[in-house]
């Protein structure tokens, strides 16, 4: 075949090759090209198949680096070091690089597409708004650092009492939101008013533990507020939380391990007594860890300073928390998920 004729059925194959989807009918088509060419059968293997041995002539990726495919030649006329022939091997490279770019690509775009849709369904399994119960007042926030994130946060009223929960799950992205979302899931199903709170937290540590295994935890705190004004308090793996007494801020420290870590785990409450117009705030470590670009730290400092009285409702107490986040951080996204309850116990009406 005369060089003219040999480049246009090269451009129309290229051609062809774009429009296909599947890698093998690509091939297919490129051996096509190659016995037009060489009046010779073709075959094309790619580099991680063995569909045939690997004693064709190997073709490299753009770069020059990686082997994609072997190109094995029939009786007839095989390829030299004519430009014709290296343009032949450059198609079959650039064909299979280009497909597995383009299905790269859509993978891609269905993952993304997928956490957009998973971000939706945990954003809606939050509570909507705050709740307010038998004097206490509870509202949360999360901002994920990616399209999902591994915090969550939850609460719920019972007959007797608030219960709440606040999870952040090792790591990022899908698989730390079904880890929290389990640990959410375990929590709500092992309530019980009368069950000791310490073993009630242990049995869930275990079916945590049961269900994913030592590599997988989650650092938490939960809670529980009673109508004489105390809450009991168990933090698995994260601290310092802080109670917000007036003009005077504690820090509550020393938690036990996250859940889920060995079997058997066993946990203490720490019991904080608030009196009317004091509350809690909780925070999940991407609040503390919060940098800007010159490497300053959000802190407890920063906490600190919103943490100021009066105290009108949780709402406030959130709400004052982004905007110093926000107007602290000089970062687009930050690098962890950023998430907070506050819990306050309402000032007694006066008649």
């Amino acid at each position: 075949m005369n060089q003219e004729p040999a480049l246009e059925l090269l451009l129309r194959t290229w051609e062809e090759v774009l429009d296909l989807e599947d890698l093998a009918a690509a091939c297919r088509t490129l051996e096509k090209a190659g016995y037009r060419l060489y009046g010779a059968p073709i075959e094309i293997a790619l580099a991680d198949s063995d569909s045939i041995q690997r004693d064709g002539i190997p073709v490299l990726d753009a770069s020059g680096g990686e082997v994609v495919a072997y190109v094995r030649f029939g009786v007839g006329e095989a390829p030299s070091d004519r430009p014709l022939d290296q343009l032949f091997l450059r198609l079959v490279s650039w064909s299979i690089v280009h497909n597995r770019l383009r299905q790269a690509s859509q993978q891609r775009q269905e993952l993304v597409e997928a956490l957009r849709v998973a971000r939706r369904i945990l954003e809606e399994s939050l509570p909507k708004g705050k709740l307010g119960f038998n004097g206490w007042e509870i509202t949360g926030c999360l901002r994920p650092a990616l399209h999902l994130g591994g915090d969550l946060y939850s609460y719920t009223a019972g007959q007797r009492n608030v219960r709440f929960l606040l999870a952040d799950a090792v790591g990022h992205g899908l698989d730390s939101t079904l880890l929290v979302s389990e640990c959410r899931a375990l929590w709500r199903a092992s309530a019980s008013y009368d069950q000791d709170f310490a073993s009630e937290i242990s049995h869930l540590s275990n079916l945590l533990y049961e269900n994913t295994g030592a590599e997988r935890y989650v650092a938490a705190t939960f809670g529980r507020c009673h109508g004489d004004g105390s809450v009991d308090l168990i933090l698995c793996g994260q601290s310092p939380q802080f109670v917000l007494r007036g003009h005077r801020l504690e820090k509550l420290e020393e938690p036990d391990l996250p859940l889920g870590l060995f079997p058997d785990q066993e946990f203490r409450v720490q019991q904080v007594p608030l009196e009317p117009g004091q509350a809690l705030l909780l925070v999940s470590d991407g609040v503390l860890d919060l940098r800007t670009r010159a490497g300053d730290t959000f802190g407890e400092e920063g906490v600190a300073a919103v943490a100021r009285p009066p105290y009108p409702c949780s709402q406030r107490i959130i709400h004052d928390l982004l905007a110093a986040i926000d107007h602290f951080s000089d970062v687009e996204t930050a690098r962890d998920d950023i998430c907070a309850l506050a819990l306050i116990r309402k000032p007694e009406q006066t008649v």
